[in-house]
């Protein structure tokens, strides 16, 4: 269940994500089903009105599907049953890791909900965890592609103090899962008002995981 999720929403996301002449897959998808079931609905397709309703009905679950979706970040995350609590161990401030980064990301006093953003992990002599990543581009099915003036550098910083819970576990985008990491924290807002947030961080292996997940809840410890 677990993959069948995560390949759903890897392809909602590059349905969503990825263009063609200037409007989303998603979008021609969606204006296809309608113009089918237009020439369905008036008898001029074989099936008629049922395959008409049909087609609607897949516009309908097209829909409701994206909007599932963008509630989860379109990840599915599996919180591990039981994992110890990794051993006291702060990262330096010039140490870095690599991983795939979720969330909600800022540039210029923009801000953008990504997906899967490779990115370096990193935490300042200050604390402050930071992590910085790249929207690089990305073709599918050979003709869309990612919307060009969105790509380039984005981050995302969380203090200490508002970081609520770190939860290890497996994060699937796509067939195949990836150890991570989900990050409950209190953002600031545009307005300066704080509201809850969510980060995931996945890694190529368990024990970078680890490592970061020491960092993180180093403050705590102490």
């Amino acid at each position: 269940m677990s993959t069948f999720q995560g390949v759903c929403l890897r392809l909602l996301h590059g349905l969503r994500f990825h263009e063609w002449l200037g409007a989303s897959l998603e979008r021609w998808l969606q204006l296809i089903l309608l113009a089918l079931a237009g020439l369905a609905l008036l008898r001029l397709l074989p099936g008629g009105p049922v395959l008409g309703v049909a087609l609607l009905a897949l516009v309908l679950l097209l829909a409701l599907g994206q909007a599932w979706a963008r509630r989860r970040l379109y990840v599915y995350f599996v919180p591990a049953k039981a994992a110890a609590a990794p051993p006291q161990s702060a990262l330096a401030p010039h140490d870095k890791l690599l991983v795939r980064a979720t969330g909600l990301f800022a540039v210029d006093g923009q801000e953008t909900a990504w997906t899967d953003l490779v990115a370096y992990y990193r935490t300042f002599a200050t604390r402050e965890h930071a992590i910085m990543a790249r929207r690089t581009p990305s073709r599918l099915l050979g003709f869309a592609e990612r919307d060009p003036d969105a790509l380039g550098m984005w981050y995302l910083f969380v203090t200490p103090p508002a970081l609520v819970q770190v939860r290890p576990g497996e994060l699937y985008f796509g067939r195949h899962p990836r150890s991570a990491l989900r990050l409950d924290y209190h953002r600031r807002t545009p307005k300066g008002k704080t509201a809850p947030a969510v980060a995931y961080l996945s890694f190529d292996s368990a024990a970078d995981r680890q490592t970061v997940w020491a960092d993180l809840v180093w403050d705590t410890q102490r």
